[in-house]
C-alpha cells in the first residue's frame, strides 16, 4: 500500500511543470492578458475580472469550473475569462479546437467540463487556421506570463 501511494505521489510530481522563472510584474501580466482577452470564453458578469488558463480535459480545471459556475454569487461578483490551454500529457488540442469552433463555445465548454461530455469527433478534431492562430496567441501569452499549471488563475495581475 505504501509503495502504491509513493508511486502515485511520484507520478503527480513528475507531471507537474514547475516554473523556474520569476513571474512578471502585475502591470505586465495585465497588459499581456489585455492583448488576448478576445480569445477568452467569458462567463459571469461581475465588476471584477478573473483570468484562468484551463485545459478542458484536466480534472483540476473541471473542479475549479464546477466550483465557480455552480455558485450564482461567484458569477455575479466576477467576470471570468477562460483561456483554453492544452496540457500536452492530456492531448486536448482537438477538444480546444472543437470548443472554439462550436456555435456556442460557452455552452460546449460547460458541457464538456461540467457534464463530462466527450464527443467522439472532439478528440481528433482539426481546427481551422483562424482557430490555430487563436490557440497560438494563448500559448504565447501563457509563456510570457509563466503559466505552468492548470488551472492557472490570475486576479489583479497576480497568480493565485
Amino acid at each position: 500500500m505504501k509503495i502504491a501511494l509513493l508511486c502515485c505521489l511520484f507520478l503527480l510530481f513528475a507531471y507537474a511543470e514547475p516554473s523556474t522563472q520569476t513571474p512578471p510584474p502585475p502591470e505586465v501580466v495585465e497588459t499581456v492578458l489585455g492583448g488576448i482577452a478576445d480569445t477568452a470564453i467569458v462567463m459571469g458578469h461581475g465588476p471584477k475580472a478573473i483570468h484562468s488558463f484551463i485545459d478542458p480535459k484536466c480534472e483540476m480545471s473541471r473542479r475549479y469550473m464546477a466550483f465557480i459556475t455552480k455558485s450564482p454569487a461567484m458569477m455575479e461578483r466576477y467576470t471570468y475569462y477562460f483561456y483554453l490551454l492544452e496540457l500536452k500529457r492530456l492531448d486536448s488540442g482537438g477538444y480546444i479546437g472543437y470548443i472554439f469552433e462550436s456555435p456556442d463555445p460557452e455552452k460546449v465548454l460547460s458541457a464538456i467540463m461540467l457534464n463530462d461530455l466527450q464527443p467522439d469527433e472532439a478528440q481528433e478534431y482539426l481546427p481551422d487556421e483562424q482557430t490555430e492562430a487563436r490557440m497560438e496567441r494563448i500559448i504565447e501569452a501563457a509563456k510570457a506570463i509563466g503559466v505552468y499549471k492548470r488551472p492557472y488563475i490570475i486576479y489583479n495581475g497576480k497568480a493565485k
